[in-house]
């Protein structure tokens, strides 16, 4: 359980000396690849690092289940959404994103973290005794 939060402290330490440096020693004119690439993975590990919090609370609060159990998923869940994020954002860069594409993105991340967050009732097995 402890390392689900140090990972995340490491990330948000990790996302704020990333975005820093970019914003104090590389110049976005000069050099747009470098500082658009690591600007990419900056807002990453930040919304990576913020999302998992915000799932971790609310599956706490509403679901009931075991810190364990509410930590494992939310690092799912946020590592998930952490690169929709990244997605939406590449897109509105190239100017390809429309209310569509927008739509489609966010059905498909819905149903990715239904998918990852659901667990079967049984391993599918019959249970042949008496």
């Amino acid at each position: 359980m402890r390392l689900y939060h140090l990972g995340t402290i490491l990330k948000i330490l990790v996302g704020i000396i990333i975005l820093t440096s970019i914003y104090f020693t590389i110049n976005p004119y000069e050099d747009p690849v470098i500082a658009l690439s690591f600007g990419f993975l900056g807002v990453f590990i930040i919304s990576w690092w913020l999302s998992f919090y915000v799932f971790y609370i609310v599956q706490y609060i509403a679901t009931h289940k075991e810190k364990k159990k509410c930590a494992k998923d939310s690092y799912k869940l946020s590592l998930l959404f952490g690169m929709y994020v990244l997605a939406n954002i590449a897109l509105l860069l190239l100017w390809n994103w429309t209310k569509s594409i927008g739509i489609m993105l966010l059905i498909g991340f819905v149903l990715l973290q239904i998918f990852l967050t659901v667990t079967p009732e049984h391993d599918g097995r019959i249970d042949e005794s008496p």
